[in-house]
């Protein structure tokens, strides 16, 4: 399916904003993975998504399409916040809302009970669900997304987006180890945005990845650079020198930095 167009950058533009980079509970004026593509396409939403949006300088009216890479909660928090403030300004845009099949519909269908839409009709989200399963694609605002599935605890997916224009690639991997679906997935890609939550740590979580393991990740998939993310504050500088050990091409976004996708 294609998505209506909504204001954004030009579509020769693949810029990511980062929104928030920080772990599952992100310390105070920060917030946890969330990126803004282009504008008006959100990869996860982090705690305070509309905030966030806002602080940088972009209209969460603006937003045509959510991709949740799994519905863990520091994943989705905002989503509800995005959908109320949409409606409380009277938007009659329907959003464009993709992620793991298993979740999508139960997850949509708590965050209406959260709203209480039966007893504030007026608030019901204007939402088109999009269930995705690895190996899907489709084409939204002037990119291919392709999904693949990521190594979670619970159903997650990696997505491909590529600028249909430019043929600029990016690669987002959510939560997961390290696995070669996800290297697959970001062959040849322009940027590759991993998670690594452990830090420079190889112990912990086995549904997380390190620095180490997403630079393993990008050396073996070819990619231009790699951007690490979903990492707490007391652990960033120790994991982006791990990294470049092994990737010299890897960038430590801050939030609130704008990256084109470009090598």
């Amino acid at each position: 399916m294609t998505l209506r167009k909504g204001p954004s950058l030009s579509h020769s533009s693949t810029r990511l904003l980062f929104l928030g980079t920080s772990s599952v509970v992100p310390e105070p004026g920060r917030d946890t993975a969330s990126v803004l593509v282009r504008g008006n396409i959100l990869i996860d939403t982090g705690w305070h998504c509309v905030a966030n949006i806002q602080r940088h300088g972009h209209d969460p009216l603006d937003v045509t399409a959510v991709f949740l890479t799994h519905l863990h909660q520091d994943h989705y928090l905002g989503l509800p916040q995005l959908l109320f403030y949409a409606r409380m300004k009277r938007s009659d845009r329907t959003i464009l809302l993709a992620g793991p099949r298993e979740n999508l519909q139960d997850a949509f269908d708590r965050i209406r009970q959260f709203l209480y839409v039966d007893r504030s009709p007026e608030v019901e989200p204007k939402v088109q669900l999009m269930p995705l399963s690895s190996g899907d694609s489709l084409d939204v605002e002037g990119f291919h997304v392709e999904a693949c599935a990521a190594a979670h605890n619970i159903p997650a997916l990696a997505y491909r987006f590529t600028n249909q224009r430019t043929g600029t690639t990016f690669v987002y991997s959510g939560d997961t180890a390290p696995t070669e679906t996800i290297t697959d997935l970001a062959r040849g890609a322009d940027l590759l945005v991993h998670e690594a939550s452990k830090g420079d740590s190889e112990n912990g979580s086995p549904f997380h990845s390190s620095a180490r393991d997403a630079a393993r990740t990008a050396d073996k998939a070819g990619v231009g650079r790699l951007a690490l993310t979903h990492i707490g504050l007391t652990r960033r500088a120790t994991a982006l020198a791990a990294a470049r050990r092994i990737f010299a091409e890897t960038i430590l976004p801050e939030e609130g930095d704008r990256i084109e996708a470009t090598r």
